[in-house]
């Protein structure tokens, strides 16, 4: 249209929306908010730029390969914003300003000020609004019935407050004027900031023309800052749209209680019933009839359809004449639709409406004692043969169950984006980015930390594992720690066929192993370790970060960091077992109570840091709260553990013998069972162990809150920041270490 440039300016945080998504992304009767400025933009203009913030991939993303988008790396203010896309822009010729989050804005209105600016050759032409209440709102103050200026609501007298003619913060500008006196604003107010505002004044001044044109009605003018604001556009809009429904032919019974996206289109002598609600886009044909309570979408309706009360269509194309039985779910299209009638679980059919995807509904099961509000339907994939149980279970949005092979949850809770293909999961805790393939089986006192990914046939129990850590298939681990690697492609790996051996025919399983420590570990910058397949560990084993075991062995000494380990010395034939002959314990019992203090250590992180990185979300910190509960349940097993371990000593007392090495083992063994119920409850009340609290509080200051994702925040840290952390945790684990040394001082040792 005659050259016209349109700006759109999408630059800002929308702090008050107190949401992870952008604002210009939030979405209004089915339409992002930036997506209605940039429909008018292109209706109207030759070329289009967006002005966007750091870190607006999304936004970038959602304005199209068609517009020019360019970045406002800080917010300076509105005059600041258009500045930015002067690269972009021609030197002369019309421009239009919009703001991107004005949805009710209508190409009429539009069309009427361009025109004003072409007509009249002025030097910019806003945008007001005649509205009641004013306030908050920048006043058009004119003189002899010209604009003048505007001034805003904390800079205007008595007398201009009483104007009722707002600025809109919608501009036409001739370039050649806009550039040069947009170069004369100064920040001159309580913000520091170029408001675009002051080019009306300072045109005004220097004797160039300025005009307005007010808009058809005020809801036009509105903006939406919060979630309130958006609801209240919404429902304007929504009626809106009914509005046009009725105007072209189609018959709704009651427009309050109808809800349709603004990409529904319906031919006339259509009926909509009370309570049915079109999203997305929508195309239903004439004379048909949508009973109460039916939601519909991306879908397209051939003429004289009958959906019943209660049908749900979605993705789907419904040919004419056909009727849709009541409270029945149909998806898909041609061979591959589903029809799935009224017999679906009440409850699974409310996760479905809220957006979960399950593509044989009657083939999944989810038990009375599940709480739905525990579970986010919003991108939720639930494949044939899925089984959800358990009045703790918790899934957060994107998680998809079942792809290769049933799933079954019981008290499982799951992160964003978790893919379970095939398994069993119970009493453990899957966090964010986590992939399961099937045969998975994950038991209780399993922490699965982000992008931690597990192939085909893996078991886990009491297991804590890091992000970025990589396990192979047919692999069995109990009793264990792995840690290391910096992302998906620097990452700790467990090669197929590996095994940690935990139990001995004595029924020992005081075994726990750790690769990699936890002080460190949590910082996400330790050099990955890597364990060769089809061999083992027999525990309790420590390797350190960058250690490499070659396969085909069993591996059974510690082994310090950066090693490369090619086998240990086979130990062919076969030797008589005798169930009391113990040997030496001081090594495993050492490494128990670290084991214990590793894990207070690990509480303590979740407690203080983890807690603070998951946001305000409930969810999101039950999710956590899950997680220092498996903690929890891993140092109660080890007690319990220890218990056992004692008694199994105690037994083997009677056998110690004579000889002075005899007699040395027999001192070593009664020590640690007169001294161990001494001990525990030392380690039992690892809570109270809060370690260096200066360090505690310098660290969790370094922390921030505007990363994507825990991973994130945490490689965010500089160094020295992350060593403060280390230093920390390792404080709590060796406090604990040293309070037990003064039980135990010959066994506690390492």
């Amino acid at each position: 249209m005659n050259g016209l440039t349109t700006v759109i300016l999408a630059a800002g945080e929308g702090k008050r929306m107190r949401s992870r998504t952008p604002k210009m992304l939030h979405p209004l009767c089915g339409r992002p908010l930036i997506g209605y400025a940039l429909r008018l933009a292109r209706a109207l203009s030759d070329r289009v730029v967006v002005v966007v913030g750091p870190k607006a991939d999304a936004v970038r993303a959602a304005a199209g390969s068609d517009v020019a988008v360019v970045e406002q790396t800080e917010r300076l203010g509105t005059g600041h914003a258009v500045l930015q896309a002067r690269a972009v822009c021609p030197t002369s010729g019309p421009l239009l300003v919009l703001a991107g989050d004005m949805p009710l804005l209508t190409l009429e209105t539009l069309e009427r000020l361009v025109e004003r600016q072409r007509v009249t050759s002025a030097a910019a032409t806003l945008l007001t609004a005649e509205v009641e209440r004013p306030f908050g709102y920048g006043r058009v103050i004119r003189e002899g019935g010209r604009v003048s200026r505007i001034v805003e609501e904390r800079d205007a007298s008595e007398a201009q407050k009483k104007v009722n003619e707002i600025n809109t913060s919608v501009y036409c500008f001739e370039t050649a004027r806009l550039w040069p006196t947009l170069g004369e604003v100064k920040p001159d107010n309580d913000q520091g900031e170029l408001y675009l505002t002051d080019v009306i004044g300072l045109l005004a001044r220097a004797g160039a023309k300025v005009e307005a044109v007010s808009v058809a009605e005020p809801a036009e003018a509105l903006g939406v800052n919060d979630r309130r604001q958006l609801a209240d556009l919404a429902a304007i809009q929504r009626r809106r749209i009914v509005d046009r429904l009725m105007i072209e032919g189609v018959t709704v019974i009651d427009p309050a209680a109808t809800y349709a996206d603004v990409d529904v289109e319906i031919g006339a002598d259509t009926v909509l019933h009370p309570g049915v609600t079109l999203q997305g886009s929508v195309r239903i044909g004439e004379r048909c009839t949508i009973l109460p309570g039916c939601r519909v979408r991306d879908v397209v309706i051939g003429d004289e359809v009958t959906l019943l009360d209660g049908a749900v269509v979605i993705d789907s194309q419904i040919a004419a004449g056909e009727t849709i039985a009541a409270r029945s779910w149909v998806e898909g299209r041609g061979p591959g639709r589903i029809e799935v009638g009224a017999s679906v679980d009440p409850r699974l059919r409310e996760l479905m409406a809220r957006g979960a995807r399950v593509p044989r509904p009657d083939s999944v099961v989810i038990g009375p004692e599940v709480k739905l509000a525990q579970i986010v339907a919003r991108g939720l994939v639930l494949h044939p043969g899925v089984k959800i149980g358990g009045e703790r279970t918790i899934i957060l949005e994107g998680t998809e169950l079942g792809y290769e092979e049933p799933v079954t949850l019981d008290n499982a809770v799951l992160g964003r984006r978790v893919k379970v293909q095939g398994g069993f999961v119970k009493d453990a805790v899957l966090l964010d980015g986590c992939e399961a393939r099937q045969g998975f089986h994950g038991r209780e006192g399993c922490l699965l930390e982000e992008d931690s990914y597990f192939a085909h046939n893996v078991g886990l129990k009491m297991t804590i594992v890091f992000p970025f850590v990589v396990l192979g298939s047919l692999i069995n681990f109990c009793d264990c720690l792995l840690a290391g690697g910096t992302s998906r492609k620097h990452h700790s790996e467990v090669g197929s066929g590996f095994i940690h051996f935990n139990f001995s025919p004595r029924g020992d399983k005081a075994t726990p192993s750790m690769f990699g420590d936890i002080p460190r570990g949590v910082m996400l910058d330790q050099a990955p370790i890597f364990l060769g397949g089809l061999a083992g560990v027999v525990g309790p084993t420590r390797i350190g970060y960058g250690t490499v075991l070659a396969a085909g062995s069993v591996y059974r000494a510690d082994y310090e960091q950066d090693l490369l380990v090619l086998g240990e010395r086979r130990r062919d034939g076969s030797t008589a077992f005798r169930p009391r002959a113990l040997g030496a314990i001081r090594g495993k019992v050492s490494k128990n109570v670290h084991y214990v203090a590793e894990l207070a250590a690990l509480w303590a992180w979740y407690r203080h840091v983890r807690r603070r990185l998951a946001g305000d979300d409930p969810l999101s910190q039950a999710v956590i709260d899950a997680g220092l509960s498996v903690v929890e349940a891993n140092i109660d097993e080890r007690l319990k553990q220890i218990d056992r371990f004692s008694d199994l000593v105690r037994e083997c007392l009677p056998e110690a013998g004579g000889g002075d090495a005899k007699a040395a083992l027999a001192g070593e063994w009664r020590e640690f069972v007169e001294r161990w119920p001494a001990c525990r409850p030392i380690l039992k009340d690892y809570r109270s162990i809060e370690g260096n609290g200066e360090l505690r509080e310098r660290f969790c200051g370094r922390l921030g809150t505007a990363a994507t994702s825990y991973t994130a925040a945490i490689q965010a840290l500089a160094p020295d920041d992350r060593r403060l952390g280390t230093q920390w945790l390792r404080s709590i684990a060796t406090d604990l270490v040293a309070r037990c040394h003064t039980t135990l001082p010959q066994i506690t040792s390492e």
